[in-house]
């Protein structure tokens, strides 16, 4: 889902990019409180990726997911057939076998959801604040 004009707008509002004279003030508490029940959802997030995934990933996976593509690496999390599916590398069997193997976790259609809504709402306004 692409983001509408208004919402557009708004975005370059927060940040101080927009063209027009509206001054917003931030409300530090309020937004440090906003980050750290963020932080406590994405933690609880986490806990149902590990269990429904499949086989329950090392630390080192879940923390490697990446929602964006970058210079270094690119993303690993993507929607196929209306369900997130993860795709991480196991570095163990590299020094055994020479050759990195690729785990692919497909998660339940409700935390499909949980996660896409996340990733559409909550991570592009955290990254704003």
């Amino acid at each position: 889902m692409l983001l509408e004009k208004g919402e557009w707008r708004l975005i370059e509002e927060c940040r101080g990019s927009g063209s027009g004279s509206v001054q917003l003030q931030w409300a530090d508490q309020r937004c440090k409180a906003y980050l750290a029940r963020e932080r406590q959802f994405l933690l609880k997030l986490m806990v149902a990726m590990h269990f429904t995934g499949g086989q329950p990933a090392r630390s080192s996976e879940l923390g490697s997911i990446k929602v964006r593509n970058s210079i270094v690496s690119n993303r690993n999390i993507f929607v196929i057939n209306g369900r997130v599916a993860v795709v991480t590398t196991y570095d163990k069997s590299l020094k055994r076998r020479g050759k990195v193997e690729y785990v692919f976790r497909c998660f339940p259609d409700r935390l499909s959801q949980v996660i896409a809504q996340y990733l559409v709402y909550v991570l592009p306004f955290s990254r704003i604040l």
